[in-house]
Protein backbone atom coordinates (compact mmCIF):
# COMPACT_ATOMS: atom_id res chain seq x y z
CA UNK A 1 0.00 0.00 0.00
CA UNK A 2 0.69 3.80 -0.57
CA UNK A 3 1.69 6.06 2.23
CA UNK A 4 2.19 10.05 2.42
CA UNK A 5 3.81 9.90 5.79
CA UNK A 6 6.78 7.81 4.76
CA UNK A 7 9.78 8.05 2.58
CA UNK A 8 9.12 6.31 0.62
CA UNK A 9 5.57 6.13 0.73
CA UNK A 10 5.62 2.21 1.28
CA UNK A 11 3.37 0.50 4.64
CA UNK A 12 1.98 -3.05 4.86
CA UNK A 13 -0.99 -4.41 6.50
CA UNK A 14 -0.29 -7.43 9.34
CA UNK A 15 -2.85 -9.61 11.22
CA UNK A 16 -1.84 -10.27 14.31
CA UNK A 17 -2.48 -13.59 15.97
CA UNK A 18 -5.25 -11.92 17.60
CA UNK A 19 -6.80 -11.44 14.36
CA UNK A 20 -6.18 -7.30 14.93
CA UNK A 21 -4.93 -5.32 12.31
CA UNK A 22 -1.66 -3.58 12.11
CA UNK A 23 0.01 -0.74 10.13
CA UNK A 24 3.46 -1.37 9.49
CA UNK A 25 5.96 1.34 7.75
CA UNK A 26 8.32 -0.56 5.18
CA UNK A 27 12.09 0.52 5.00
CA UNK A 28 15.30 -1.54 4.42
CA UNK A 29 17.65 0.71 5.99
CA UNK A 30 19.14 -0.96 8.80
CA UNK A 31 22.25 1.40 8.99
CA UNK A 32 22.93 0.23 12.79
CA UNK A 33 23.66 -3.56 12.39
CA UNK A 34 25.26 -2.96 9.03
CA UNK A 35 27.51 -0.42 11.00
CA UNK A 36 28.07 -2.71 13.77
CA UNK A 37 28.63 -5.78 10.87
CA UNK A 38 31.01 -3.71 8.39
CA UNK A 39 33.23 -2.22 12.30
CA UNK A 40 33.56 -5.78 13.59
CA UNK A 41 34.71 -7.43 10.69
CA UNK A 42 37.04 -5.01 9.01
CA UNK A 43 38.99 -4.91 12.90
CA UNK A 44 38.50 -8.82 12.71
CA UNK A 45 40.49 -8.80 9.27
CA UNK A 46 43.45 -6.45 10.02
CA UNK A 47 44.39 -7.98 12.94
CA UNK A 48 43.83 -11.59 11.61
CA UNK A 49 46.69 -9.85 8.98
CA UNK A 50 49.18 -9.46 11.88
CA UNK A 51 48.72 -11.50 14.86
CA UNK A 52 48.45 -15.41 14.68
CA UNK A 53 49.73 -15.45 18.83
CA UNK A 54 46.73 -18.16 19.49
CA UNK A 55 46.16 -17.50 23.30
CA UNK A 56 45.73 -13.76 22.08
CA UNK A 57 43.88 -14.78 19.09
CA UNK A 58 40.39 -15.45 21.73
CA UNK A 59 40.46 -12.40 23.93
CA UNK A 60 41.09 -10.42 20.77
CA UNK A 61 37.38 -12.02 19.52
CA UNK A 62 35.98 -11.19 23.00
CA UNK A 63 37.13 -7.49 23.53
CA UNK A 64 36.42 -7.01 19.98
CA UNK A 65 32.38 -7.58 20.49
CA UNK A 66 32.49 -6.15 23.93
CA UNK A 67 33.70 -3.22 22.79
CA UNK A 68 31.73 -2.87 19.92
CA UNK A 69 28.49 -3.55 21.79
CA UNK A 70 29.50 -0.23 24.19
CA UNK A 71 28.79 2.05 21.22
CA UNK A 72 25.21 0.67 21.19
CA UNK A 73 23.81 -0.25 24.10
CA UNK A 74 21.90 2.49 26.56
CA UNK A 75 23.95 3.60 29.24
CA UNK A 76 22.04 1.64 32.04
CA UNK A 77 23.58 -1.58 29.71
CA UNK A 78 27.12 -2.39 31.62
CA UNK A 79 29.03 -4.56 29.33
CA UNK A 80 31.81 -7.15 30.88
CA UNK A 81 32.86 -10.82 31.34
CA UNK A 82 32.36 -12.32 34.41
CA UNK A 83 30.75 -14.34 36.50
CA UNK A 84 26.69 -15.49 37.14
CA UNK A 85 26.68 -16.32 40.89
CA UNK A 86 23.53 -17.85 42.29
CA UNK A 87 23.69 -16.95 45.98
CA UNK A 88 20.64 -19.26 46.94
CA UNK A 89 22.61 -21.92 46.00
CA UNK A 90 26.37 -20.44 46.51
CA UNK A 91 27.12 -21.88 42.45
CA UNK A 92 28.46 -20.18 39.84
CA UNK A 93 28.98 -21.90 35.99
CA UNK A 94 31.66 -21.00 33.53
CA UNK A 95 33.05 -17.78 32.81
CA UNK A 96 30.78 -15.48 30.46
CA UNK A 97 32.36 -13.82 27.68
CA UNK A 98 30.18 -10.99 27.20
CA UNK A 99 27.82 -9.95 30.28
CA UNK A 100 25.27 -7.70 29.56
CA UNK A 101 23.88 -6.43 32.95
CA UNK A 102 22.03 -3.77 35.20
CA UNK A 103 23.73 -2.55 37.85
CA UNK A 104 21.36 0.51 38.26
CA UNK A 105 19.32 -1.29 41.19
CA UNK A 106 21.54 -3.91 42.35
CA UNK A 107 25.17 -3.76 43.70
CA UNK A 108 27.60 -6.53 41.57
CA UNK A 109 29.07 -9.07 44.10
CA UNK A 110 32.33 -8.05 42.42
CA UNK A 111 33.75 -5.78 40.06
CA UNK A 112 37.35 -5.00 38.97
CA UNK A 113 36.85 -3.26 35.32
CA UNK A 114 35.23 -5.10 33.25
CA UNK A 115 35.44 -7.91 35.14
CA UNK A 116 32.46 -8.52 37.23
CA UNK A 117 30.61 -11.35 39.91
CA UNK A 118 26.59 -10.51 39.24
CA UNK A 119 23.54 -11.89 40.95
CA UNK A 120 20.98 -13.68 38.26
CA UNK A 121 18.57 -10.88 38.51
CA UNK A 122 21.04 -8.26 37.21
CA UNK A 123 21.60 -10.14 33.80
CA UNK A 124 19.86 -8.74 30.82
CA UNK A 125 21.89 -11.16 28.24
CA UNK A 126 25.02 -13.71 27.81
CA UNK A 127 27.31 -14.20 25.02
CA UNK A 128 29.68 -16.65 24.52
CA UNK A 129 32.33 -15.79 21.63
CA UNK A 130 33.67 -17.89 19.46
CA UNK A 131 36.09 -17.31 16.39
CA UNK A 132 34.94 -20.38 14.96
CA UNK A 133 32.08 -22.76 15.04
CA UNK A 134 31.62 -26.25 14.66
CA UNK A 135 29.25 -28.72 15.78
CA UNK A 136 31.54 -30.23 18.08
CA UNK A 137 32.33 -26.97 20.03
CA UNK A 138 28.50 -26.28 19.98
CA UNK A 139 27.49 -29.41 21.76
CA UNK A 140 30.23 -28.72 24.37
CA UNK A 141 28.83 -25.09 25.04
CA UNK A 142 25.37 -26.22 24.78
CA UNK A 143 25.64 -28.82 27.68
CA UNK A 144 28.05 -27.25 29.83
CA UNK A 145 25.51 -23.81 30.17
CA UNK A 146 22.27 -25.80 29.82
CA UNK A 147 21.64 -26.31 33.51
CA UNK A 148 23.21 -23.17 34.63
CA UNK A 149 21.20 -19.97 36.51
CA UNK A 150 22.27 -17.18 33.93
CA UNK A 151 19.11 -14.87 34.64
CA UNK A 152 16.29 -14.49 32.93
CA UNK A 153 15.61 -12.96 29.72
CA UNK A 154 12.84 -10.09 29.47
CA UNK A 155 10.48 -12.14 27.10
CA UNK A 156 11.02 -15.34 28.93
CA UNK A 157 9.98 -17.07 31.71
CA UNK A 158 11.30 -16.77 35.21
CA UNK A 159 14.41 -18.27 35.51
CA UNK A 160 15.07 -19.27 31.31
CA UNK A 161 17.51 -17.24 29.64
CA UNK A 162 18.74 -17.34 26.26
CA UNK A 163 22.42 -17.57 26.05
CA UNK A 164 23.99 -16.39 22.57
CA UNK A 165 26.54 -17.88 21.17
CA UNK A 166 28.10 -15.55 18.20
CA UNK A 167 30.66 -16.68 15.78
CA UNK A 168 32.97 -15.05 13.83
CA UNK A 169 33.28 -17.75 10.92
CA UNK A 170 31.03 -21.01 11.26
CA UNK A 171 33.40 -24.19 9.97
CA UNK A 172 30.14 -26.34 9.26
CA UNK A 173 26.94 -26.23 6.63
CA UNK A 174 24.06 -25.08 7.74
CA UNK A 175 22.57 -28.19 8.46
CA UNK A 176 25.26 -29.86 9.90
CA UNK A 177 24.98 -26.85 13.14
CA UNK A 178 21.23 -27.52 13.44
CA UNK A 179 21.53 -31.29 13.53
CA UNK A 180 24.27 -30.72 16.16
CA UNK A 181 22.02 -28.12 18.15
CA UNK A 182 19.43 -30.82 17.83
CA UNK A 183 21.39 -33.59 19.46
CA UNK A 184 22.90 -31.38 22.12
CA UNK A 185 19.41 -30.71 23.03
CA UNK A 186 17.65 -34.02 23.40
CA UNK A 187 21.05 -35.20 25.47
CA UNK A 188 20.40 -32.04 27.96
CA UNK A 189 16.22 -33.93 27.98
CA UNK A 190 17.61 -37.12 28.19
CA UNK A 191 19.67 -36.39 31.01
CA UNK A 192 16.57 -35.60 33.04
CA UNK A 193 15.01 -38.70 32.77
CA UNK A 194 14.50 -40.35 36.10
CA UNK A 195 13.69 -44.24 37.11
CA UNK A 196 12.99 -44.92 40.50
CA UNK A 197 11.54 -48.61 41.85
CA UNK A 198 10.06 -49.26 37.93
CA UNK A 199 8.52 -45.99 37.48
CA UNK A 200 9.71 -43.40 34.88
CA UNK A 201 9.82 -39.53 35.35
CA UNK A 202 11.64 -36.21 34.79
CA UNK A 203 13.85 -34.74 37.15
CA UNK A 204 12.14 -31.15 38.13
CA UNK A 205 14.64 -28.25 37.47
CA UNK A 206 14.18 -24.53 38.01
CA UNK A 207 16.09 -22.99 35.49
CA UNK A 208 18.04 -23.36 32.39
CA UNK A 209 19.26 -21.61 29.91
CA UNK A 210 18.29 -22.00 26.20
CA UNK A 211 21.33 -21.42 23.25
CA UNK A 212 20.58 -19.16 20.40
CA UNK A 213 23.34 -18.83 17.29
CA UNK A 214 24.08 -15.75 15.66
CA UNK A 215 27.22 -15.69 12.70
CA UNK A 216 29.05 -12.82 11.13
CA UNK A 217 28.78 -13.40 7.55
CA UNK A 218 25.94 -16.40 7.51
CA UNK A 219 22.33 -15.74 5.85
CA UNK A 220 20.71 -17.28 9.10
CA UNK A 221 20.39 -17.46 12.72
CA UNK A 222 18.92 -20.02 14.97
CA UNK A 223 16.85 -19.32 18.67
CA UNK A 224 15.13 -21.47 20.78
CA UNK A 225 12.59 -21.41 22.60
CA UNK A 226 10.22 -22.85 25.33
CA UNK A 227 6.69 -24.07 23.98
CA UNK A 228 4.10 -25.09 27.29
CA UNK A 229 2.22 -28.40 26.67
CA UNK A 230 -1.20 -29.56 28.35
CA UNK A 231 0.11 -31.17 30.91
CA UNK A 232 2.51 -28.31 32.53
CA UNK A 233 6.06 -29.92 31.08
CA UNK A 234 7.50 -28.13 28.42
CA UNK A 235 9.14 -28.79 25.34
CA UNK A 236 11.84 -27.10 23.20
CA UNK A 237 11.60 -25.37 19.76
CA UNK A 238 13.97 -24.91 17.20
CA UNK A 239 13.52 -21.70 15.10
CA UNK A 240 15.80 -21.30 11.83
CA UNK A 241 15.61 -17.45 10.22
CA UNK A 242 16.68 -16.91 6.67
CA UNK A 243 18.12 -13.59 6.35
CA UNK A 244 20.31 -11.01 4.25
CA UNK A 245 23.14 -9.09 4.47
CA UNK A 246 23.42 -8.25 8.06
CA UNK A 247 20.31 -9.41 9.32
CA UNK A 248 21.81 -12.02 11.92
CA UNK A 249 23.99 -9.07 13.78
CA UNK A 250 20.84 -6.83 13.91
CA UNK A 251 18.88 -10.22 15.80
CA UNK A 252 21.96 -10.48 17.87
CA UNK A 253 21.82 -6.58 19.09
CA UNK A 254 18.18 -6.02 19.71
CA UNK A 255 18.15 -9.92 22.00
CA UNK A 256 21.29 -8.82 23.48
CA UNK A 257 21.16 -4.96 24.91
CA UNK A 258 17.45 -3.57 26.45
CA UNK A 259 15.91 -0.59 25.67
CA UNK A 260 12.97 1.10 27.74
CA UNK A 261 9.84 0.07 25.12
CA UNK A 262 7.99 2.98 26.87
CA UNK A 263 10.16 5.44 25.73
CA UNK A 264 10.04 4.35 21.96
CA UNK A 265 7.23 6.03 19.87
CA UNK A 266 4.82 4.22 17.90
CA UNK A 267 6.38 4.33 14.62
CA UNK A 268 10.04 4.20 15.49
CA UNK A 269 12.06 2.18 13.42
CA UNK A 270 14.96 0.59 15.63
CA UNK A 271 17.70 0.61 12.38
CA UNK A 272 18.50 -2.98 12.91
CA UNK A 273 16.35 -5.51 11.19
CA UNK A 274 13.22 -5.01 8.69
CA UNK A 275 10.03 -5.52 10.93
CA UNK A 276 7.92 -7.84 8.17
CA UNK A 277 10.37 -11.39 8.13
CA UNK A 278 10.30 -14.61 6.60
CA UNK A 279 8.78 -17.68 9.02
CA UNK A 280 11.19 -19.74 10.45
CA UNK A 281 11.28 -23.12 10.03
CA UNK A 282 10.63 -24.92 13.27
CA UNK A 283 12.07 -28.02 14.53
CA UNK A 284 10.42 -29.20 17.90
CA UNK A 285 13.29 -31.20 19.90
CA UNK A 286 11.92 -34.68 21.27
CA UNK A 287 11.15 -35.24 24.81
CA UNK A 288 9.64 -32.79 27.34
CA UNK A 289 11.38 -31.37 30.21
CA UNK A 290 9.56 -30.25 34.24
CA UNK A 291 10.34 -27.16 34.33
CA UNK A 292 8.79 -25.72 38.08
CA UNK A 293 9.21 -22.71 39.83
CA UNK A 294 9.93 -23.32 43.51
CA UNK A 295 7.16 -21.27 45.52
CA UNK A 296 7.88 -21.12 49.64
CA UNK A 297 4.79 -22.15 51.82
CA UNK A 298 4.62 -18.82 53.22
CA UNK A 299 4.20 -16.70 50.26
CA UNK A 300 1.87 -19.20 48.96
CA UNK A 301 -0.55 -18.26 52.19
CA UNK A 302 0.08 -14.11 51.31
CA UNK A 303 -1.48 -14.86 47.34
CA UNK A 304 -4.82 -15.98 49.63
CA UNK A 305 -4.64 -13.38 52.31
CA UNK A 306 -8.75 -14.04 53.37
CA UNK A 307 -7.63 -17.91 53.84
CA UNK A 308 -4.91 -17.19 55.74
CA UNK A 309 -5.94 -18.77 59.01
CA UNK A 310 -6.76 -22.23 57.87
CA UNK A 311 -4.34 -22.01 54.92
CA UNK A 312 -1.62 -21.68 58.08
CA UNK A 313 -2.95 -24.97 59.96
CA UNK A 314 -3.45 -27.08 57.26
CA UNK A 315 -1.78 -30.62 57.28
CA UNK A 316 -1.53 -33.90 55.66
CA UNK A 317 -0.73 -37.41 57.55
CA UNK A 318 1.11 -35.13 60.54
CA UNK A 319 3.13 -33.40 57.81
CA UNK A 320 2.92 -29.99 56.82
CA UNK A 321 3.59 -28.14 53.83
CA UNK A 322 6.78 -25.60 53.93
CA UNK A 323 7.31 -25.24 49.82
CA UNK A 324 5.00 -26.09 46.70
CA UNK A 325 6.49 -27.03 42.95
CA UNK A 326 4.74 -25.04 40.79
CA UNK A 327 4.84 -25.38 36.73
CA UNK A 328 7.18 -23.11 35.50
CA UNK A 329 4.65 -19.85 34.83
CA UNK A 330 1.80 -20.45 36.93
CA UNK A 331 -0.01 -17.15 38.21
CA UNK A 332 -1.46 -17.72 41.62
CA UNK A 333 -3.66 -14.55 41.14
CA UNK A 334 -5.67 -16.47 38.72
CA UNK A 335 -7.10 -18.83 41.06
CA UNK A 336 -10.41 -17.42 43.18
CA UNK A 337 -9.13 -19.34 46.27
CA UNK A 338 -7.03 -22.47 47.12
CA UNK A 339 -10.25 -25.22 46.59
CA UNK A 340 -9.37 -23.77 42.73
CA UNK A 341 -6.08 -24.13 43.38
CA UNK A 342 -5.66 -27.15 44.65
CA UNK A 343 -8.13 -28.62 42.10
CA UNK A 344 -6.29 -27.80 39.21
CA UNK A 345 -2.64 -27.21 39.34
CA UNK A 346 -0.38 -29.99 39.31
CA UNK A 347 2.13 -28.82 41.71
CA UNK A 348 4.34 -30.87 44.41
CA UNK A 349 4.21 -29.74 47.89
CA UNK A 350 7.01 -30.33 50.30
CA UNK A 351 5.98 -31.35 53.45
CA UNK A 352 7.80 -31.52 57.24
CA UNK A 353 6.91 -33.17 60.28
CA UNK A 354 8.71 -32.04 63.41
CA UNK A 355 9.54 -34.84 65.61
CA UNK A 356 12.67 -34.28 68.16
CA UNK A 357 14.04 -37.35 67.93
CA UNK A 358 13.49 -37.96 63.88
CA UNK A 359 12.53 -35.15 62.18
CA UNK A 360 10.92 -35.95 58.60
CA UNK A 361 10.64 -34.41 54.82
CA UNK A 362 8.60 -35.80 52.35
CA UNK A 363 7.59 -34.96 48.88
CA UNK A 364 3.69 -35.15 48.02
CA UNK A 365 2.83 -35.40 44.51
CA UNK A 366 -0.54 -33.02 43.48
CA UNK A 367 -2.59 -36.62 42.67
CA UNK A 368 -2.04 -37.68 46.10
CA UNK A 369 -2.40 -34.09 47.86
CA UNK A 370 -5.63 -33.43 45.77
CA UNK A 371 -7.06 -36.62 46.59
CA UNK A 372 -6.39 -36.24 50.40
CA UNK A 373 -7.88 -32.66 50.19
CA UNK A 374 -11.28 -34.39 48.39
CA UNK A 375 -11.67 -36.49 51.03
CA UNK A 376 -11.16 -34.60 53.91
CA UNK A 377 -7.88 -36.46 54.76
CA UNK A 378 -6.42 -33.10 55.11
CA UNK A 379 -7.05 -31.33 58.28
CA UNK A 380 -9.06 -28.09 57.58
CA UNK A 381 -10.21 -27.93 54.19
CA UNK A 382 -11.06 -24.59 53.10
Amino acid sequence: MKELQTPNGECAIVQNKDGVYQKVYLDNDNFLADRFHRKIKSEMEWFEKIIRHSPTVGSFYENLLRTTLKEFAPVNNCIGTGFVFDSTRKKHGKQIDVLVYDDSDRSVIYRCDEFVVIHPSSVISTIEVKKTLNSTILKEVVKNSFYNNLGQEPLNFNKVQSLKIFSYKLQCQKQTICKALVSALEDCIESLRVSCDGVNGLLPITYCSLPSLYFLDEPFYITTNLVKNEDGSFSIAINIHDTEGSGSIGALLESAIQENKQKVLEHEKSFLQNVLRRAPETIKIKGNICLVDNVSYRDFINAFPEHKKALSILEFNGFKPISLMLPKGTDLSMYANPNSFFASVKATYEMYKYDANSPETIFVAAATFNQAFKTGSIVAPI
